[in-house]
C-alpha cells in the first residue's frame, strides 16, 4: 500500500524550523507562527518573541523614564555609584522578569502577549509615578 498525496510546503521555511527564535527576522516569526497556526501546532515561542520585539520600543521607552529618576536629583542623599547599582540592578532584574515571563507563558498556557506587556506595563507605571511624585515635591 502507498500512499500518494502532494504537499506543498516552503522547504526554507522547513529548514529554518531549526532555528531559535531569536535568531529569526520578524517576517520570518510571523510565517513560522502562520505555518504552525494552520497545521494545529504549537507557536507559542514564537508568539513570546514576536510580541518581545513589537513592545521592544515601548519597553526602552520605560527604561528611559525609569533612569530619569537615578539622573535627576541631588546627590547629597546618595552617591552616584550607589545611583548606577540601584539602575543597573533594576535594569537587570526587568530583564529576568520579562524572561520568567515568557517562560511562564509557554509553561502554563498563560496569553503570550499579556505575559509580555505586563512588565513593560508594571515597569511604565512605576516610573511615571516616581517621576511624578519626585516632580511634585
Amino acid at each position: 500500500n502507498s500512499y500518494n498525496k502532494t504537499v506543498s510546503f516552503d522547504q526554507d521555511l522547513i529548514n529554518s524550523l531549526k532555528k531559535e527564535p531569536e535568531e529569526l527576522t520578524t517576517w520570518n516569526i510571523i510565517k513560522h507562527i502562520r505555518f504552525l497556526s494552520d497545521n494545529k501546532l504549537s507557536s507559542g515561542i514564537f508568539e513570546v518573541e514576536l510580541y518581545k520585539r513589537l513592545i521592544k520600543p515601548i519597553t526602552l521607552m520605560a527604561m528611559i523614564l525609569l533612569a530619569m529618576l537615578f539622573v535627576f536629583g541631588s546627590t547629597r542623599e546618595v552617591t552616584l555609584g550607589r545611583k548606577i547599582f540601584f539602575g543597573m540592578s533594576l535594569g537587570l532584574s526587568f530583564e529576568m522578569i520579562s524572561r520568567i515571563a515568557g517562560a511562564m507563558a509557554l509553561g502554563l498556557d498563560f496569553n503570550p502577549l499579556m505575559s509580555t506587556v505586563l512588565p513593560t506595563t508594571v515597569v511604565m507605571v512605576i516610573a511615571i509615578t516616581l517621576l511624578i511624585r519626585k516632580s511634585v515635591s
